[in-house]
């Protein structure tokens, strides 16, 4: 439960990347205002989330500057998207950028979290740090923008996403099972010393 609780912006973030995926797959042009706007929503709740990590911080004395300018970015920009989506679809190919846009970060917050767990000495996979160079590779890819269709690149970024959570999935199983096997570890331990 714990392992959920401190990854609720990842579970989020995958979450949202499937939502985005399947859509793009079914019919993108349809689906594009819903996308638009979910991600404004997925930003401002992000932002949200770490608004509140931040006051939690702020009670312990340990409140970060960054935390605090970070939210406020998301939760402006993702208000903007959500009130603007009529503007925003109507430059069709903001919407490819967007998607790109979209992978880079969820590359860059699945390299800091990469990060900060290895800082913490916390289980890490190799798995992790693959999808979020994938992620950061295919946001490039679609943000060069080699396809001659906007369709065809909206399937192409349908895929990514698809792939790129399928990664995250992976990294989110093998950090609750390193998490449950050190609890088990430790009771363990307890359990021969209260023995002896």
């Amino acid at each position: 439960m714990s392992t959920i609780k401190n990854n609720i912006p990842i579970i989020l973030m995958l979450l949202f990347e499937i939502a985005v995926g399947v859509l793009l797959l079914v019919n993108p042009e349809t689906f594009t205002t819903i996308v638009v706007i979910s991600f404004g929503v997925f930003l401002t709740v992000v932002g949200i989330i770490y608004l509140i990590r931040y006051f939690a911080a702020r009670k312990r004395g340990e409140e970060s500057l960054i935390t605090i300018i970070w939210s406020l970015i998301l939760i402006s920009v993702g208000i903007f998207i959500i009130s603007a989506h009529r503007l925003i679809m109507s430059l069709f190919a903001f919407i490819a950028i967007l998607y790109g846009v979209i992978l880079l970060i969820s590359g860059f917050v699945k390299i800091m979290g990469y990060v900060n767990a290895r800082k913490a000495n916390m289980p890490v996979s190799a798995v992790s740090i693959i999808s979020a160079i994938i992620s950061v590779i295919l946001g490039g890819v679609i943000l060069v923008n080699p396809f001659e269709t906007t369709h065809i690149l909206f399937m192409f970024a349908g895929i990514a996403i698809l792939v790129s959570a399928a990664f995250d999935i992976v990294t989110l199983i093998f950090v609750a099972r390193a998490g449950r096997r050190t609890i088990d570890d430790g009771y363990v331990e307890a359990t021969v010393i209260e023995d002896r």
